[in-house]
């Protein structure tokens, strides 16, 4: 009577952290091996954390064997108060017993759930977010044996916000940590005292030295070369699960997939539709195509209201893109510059869209550019000159290419298209545009080490004037630094001489930080470089 469930956490791997009390009435007859039982186990007000969901549940029920066989009576999973007030699956079922093992099983689950908690997300995670399913009025059912066991049926979802991260970095983090690796040497277990590897490793290991024992826990010293020194991962009855599942949007289902975090580059999607899902051991499919509606945007720049779909063919995160994205916004032309040229009549502002055709994968996305302008009263697509650079100048500047000035050119290059080059998405059309606006330019790389965009990316601009080779950088946006300038110049040029093609003069100007010491370092210098190809 009343035993309190901290007692059985530790024979359970799936949860931790247990509470309640278990009431407990059987009997048992028969022999060992062939047991009978006949009673009651009862369990009121457990609270527990499942470890694969990472979210806390609660559960009561009562379990009544009859022979082999052990029913569930009124047994309930819910939802803690505080993560969803309405989240309750029933359980019914039975589960059948040999000896004192679990033979197998055949349980049905009606109700819904939250199975997918922000506030609870780990950093290895692809998918992150709030989401909260339903079964149908059938159910889901589940049936097998630990070794194997099939879960069938149709997932409604009532609700879901889910994120998924970039799939490449798009910003570099400098890793200051040294990675140590311990080789087994030649020393045996018999000999004094501990092995000099291991004692190293001690040493310069982050967590410090170790005063009670100088082995690291990665040190082996057994003397058993076949071992694996790698940790074994143990396996749940949860991977022996083969998933056939219906998925269907009933509520609110909105995803982002995240292209840039550092210019806030994504696509948002309200998402309908429905899909299946099928996973047998470690192959795992979901197919289907859902609707993007028109509560969607994608934001690059500006933001653009999307439509479209998505098409699932496999991968559950890299769906196929099939997304139209435009945004309205209104041209007023320089009316100062139109006097001065001395047009009589003054334009009317015009509106504009620019339209973003997104296909290809979500980690291989592509996109296309258009233009439309207004003309007579109506929308009409730019088909002739330069329409992606005109649609890029516009987001940016609210004019076009023909019309920036030298002044908004060179606003152009320090600002807000050096920080949009960090996208995933645009960087190719970003990038003919600056090399078709600026003819010297050749590459443009932006490097992140964290901390506010504002503050520390470096920028990397890299031309060619001649035959001369120009990098200007750094990072430009502090206060405290200056930028990076290195010129490379063939002596042949100066010489005007092929004999001296592999003879470069560098000029070169450095102001860097040395974040160490937060020291600022600044240097001039001059060289001379041969250049040796093989």
């Amino acid at each position: 009577k009343g035993v309190r469930l901290e007692l059985i956490d530790p024979f359970f791997d799936e949860v931790s952290s247990m509470t309640g009390l278990l009431v407990c009435d059987v009997r048992i007859r028969g022999s060992t091996q062939d047991p009978l039982y006949e009673g009651f186990v009862s369990v009121h007000n457990a609270r527990f954390l499942f470890v694969p969901l990472n979210i806390q549940y609660t559960l009561n029920g009562r379990f009544v064997p009859s022979g082999r066989r052990v029913g569930f009576e009124n047994v309930t999973i819910k939802n803690v108060e505080t993560d969803r007030t309405d989240g309750s699956i029933n359980l019914a079922g039975t589960f059948a017993l040999q000896g004192i093992s679990l033979k197998e099983f055949d349980l049905l689950a009606v109700g819904q759930l939250l199975v997918m908690k922000e506030s609870t997300r780990s950093p290895d995670q692809t998918l992150y977010g709030n989401l909260a399913v339903a079964t149908s009025p059938s159910g889901l059912r589940w049936h097998g044996s630990l070794d194997r066991s099939h879960l069938t049926g149709e997932v409604f979802v009532r609700n879901a916000s889910l994120t998924f991260p970039p799939t490449r970095a798009s910003f570099i983090i400098p890793n200051r940590a040294i990675s140590i690796s311990f080789v087994n040497d030649t020393l045996t277990a018999e000999s004094s005292g501990p092995q000099p590897a291991a004692l190293f490793a001690s040493v310069v290991s982050p967590r410090g030295i170790d005063l009670n024992n100088s082995r690291t826990p990665s040190a082996r010293t057994n003397g058993d070369n076949n071992s694996n020194n790698g940790t074994t991962q143990s396996t749940s009855f949860l991977d022996n699960i083969v998933y056939d599942l219906s998925i269907e949007t009933q509520g609110i289902t909105q995803v982002r997939f995240v292209f840039n975090p550092l210019t806030n580059e994504e696509l948002f999607a309200d998402l309908k539709g429905r899909l299946a899902f099928t996973k047998i051991n470690d192959q795992t499919r979901l197919t289907g195509e859902v609707e993007v509606t028109n509560r969607s945007y994608y934001n690059f720049i500006q933001k653009f209201e999307a439509t479209g779909k998505l098409l699932f063919i496999g991968d559950p995160i890299n769906p196929e893109l099939d997304v139209l994205a435009r945004y309205e916004g209104v041209y007023r032309p320089d009316t100062t510059a139109l006097l001065r040229a001395n047009q009589s009549e003054t334009p009317k502002d015009q509106r504009v869209v620019v339209i973003l055709e997104i296909t290809g994968s979500r980690s291989e996305p592509k996109v296309k550019i258009g233009l439309e302008r207004e003309q007579d009263g109506r929308l009409v697509r730019v088909t002739d000159g330069d329409s992606e650079s005109d649609a890029i100048a516009f987001l940016i500047s609210g004019t076009f290419r023909d019309e920036l000035s030298q002044q908004q050119r060179s606003t152009l290059l320090g600002g807000n298209i050096l920080m949009g080059l960090t996208s995933s998405v645009l960087s190719g059309p970003l990038s003919d545009f600056l090399r078709r606006e600026f003819g010297v330019i050749r590459s443009v790389d932006v490097l992140f080490y964290g901390g506010g965009f504002e503050q520390t990316p470096d920028i990397r601009v890299t031309g060619e004037v001649g035959d001369a080779v120009i990098r200007f950088g750094g990072r430009v946006f502090s206060d405290r630094l200056g930028p990076n300038v290195n010129i490379q110049l063939p002596m042949s040029s100066v010489l005007n001489s092929d004999r001296w093609r592999n003879l470069i003069l560098e000029l070169e100007r450095r102001d860097e930080l040395v974040e160490t010491f937060d020291e600022r370092r600044k240097s001039n210098s001059a060289r001379l470089v041969y250049r040796i190809n093989f």
